[in-house]
């Protein structure tokens, strides 16, 4: 059993939460973690099931007892990681590659969970109108979180804004332009979280196309809920929406990554809802190419382009977030489905191609 260190996670529900993040054949735990299984006795066609639980330091012992593990360890653990709260608990495999990745994926399935649960404006159109923020009953929540795989809290380090410690023959200590540690929050788990949380895992589960997509998107958005550096924020965000979104070689990708992103948010609404989304999701791109083609820097695009660079991040993570949802809650299957989504909102709008809808006529917000 492995038991790591979490950094910005707070479990006051119960204590645990667990997750499934795989379901294996004999044959596939053979092969992605090395573990070899009897199938003498006709178990090769048995799933095995993966989970990480995630515990409250005060609940360890309780979660070592739950896996069948011997508790003794607990009392260790907590005395050598005295600053952290949450644990999480795996099983030990060959391959810790996978062990990390699952647990970037079972992250991010919190996360969404939690906003998912405790948000109170559904709409798209009214969440994007608070940047890098959403609204719940108890006020407005930011929506990156001080999440960190480890037991080294964040520091002024961690963010690319931060000029690193130096040393010169006058001073010697950190000098930072913008600190986010004085905004960034720990992510408190909802006290309703745990049917969400399902619903997300049992999506993942399945052996299809698009849930290996959700399962690859979400390992990529761990590495963007805190903001750490914009430089590769960007580029993951528009690497999570090809992933859900576009199918191996297709061409037009820009084009098709705004009518899809919009067809499926703003799906039999009219048009203008759908321009508004595409035309922003086509904006972002331009974004994302300057950064990954022209070697430009965020810094530089965000004082090209003020508080529109601001707006149209955030925007991006508004749609990631609302996408990887509707690929949930609507059991989309396959990328034909979301094809077959886009051809019923052509027809509805009476448009020739989804093309038309992409004028780059922006507005900042849509008002419902």
């Amino acid at each position: 059993m492995l038991i790591i260190p979490i950094q910005g996670i707070r479990i006051r529900y119960k204590g645990i939460i667990r997750i499934i993040v795989r379901a294996y054949t004999a044959k596939q735990m053979a092969t992605i973690l090395g573990i070899d299984i009897n199938t003498t006795n006709g178990n090769d066609k048995e799933m095995y099931l993966e989970k990480i639980d995630f515990a409250d330091k005060s609940k360890l012992k309780l979660a070592i007892d739950l896996r069948g593990e011997d508790n003794k360890e607990a009392d260790r653990v907590i005395t050598k990681y005295r600053d952290c709260n949450t644990f999480a608990l795996l099983d030990v495999h060959t391959n810790r590659y996978v062990d990390i990745f699952d647990l970037k994926v079972a992250i991010s399935i919190l996360y969404i969970a939690n906003r998912w649960t405790e948000e109170n404006t559904k709409s798209f159109f009214k969440q994007v109108m608070l940047i890098d923020a959403y609204h719940t009953n108890g006020g407005c929540r930011r929506t990156e979180c001080a999440i960190k795989i480890g037991d080294r809290a964040f520091d002024e380090n961690d963010f690319e804004l931060t000029i690193p410690k130096y040393y010169t023959s006058i001073e010697d200590n950190y000098n930072s332009i913008v600190s986010p540690l004085s905004y960034l929050e720990d992510m408190s788990i909802n006290e309703n979280i745990s049917d969400t949380v399902e619903k997300l895992f049992l999506r993942i589960i399945l052996h299809d196309k698009v849930a290996n997509s959700i399962r690859s998107a979400l390992n990529l958005l761990y590495s963007n809920l805190t903001y750490t550096n914009l430089d590769t924020v960007i580029p993951t965000y528009a690497t999570i929406l090809e992933t859900l979104l576009l199918g191996k070689n297709e061409s037009n990708q820009r084009k098709k990554v705004a009518i899809r992103s919009a067809c499926l948010i703003a799906d039999s609404a009219n048009i203008e809802k759908k321009r508004y989304i595409a035309n922003w999701v086509y904006y972002f791109y331009e974004l994302r190419n300057k950064i990954v083609h022209d070697g430009v820097s965020h810094v530089e695009l965000r004082i090209e382009y003020g508080v529109i660079f601001e707006h149209t991040i955030s925007f991006i993570s508004h749609l990631v977030y609302n996408l990887i949802k509707l690929f949930v809650e609507e059991e989309i299957s396959s990328l034909n489905s979301v094809k077959r989504i886009v051809k019923k909102n052509i027809k509805q709008d009476k448009l020739d191609n989804g093309f038309e809808y992409i004028n780059e006529n922006r507005i900042m917000y849509y008002e419902e």
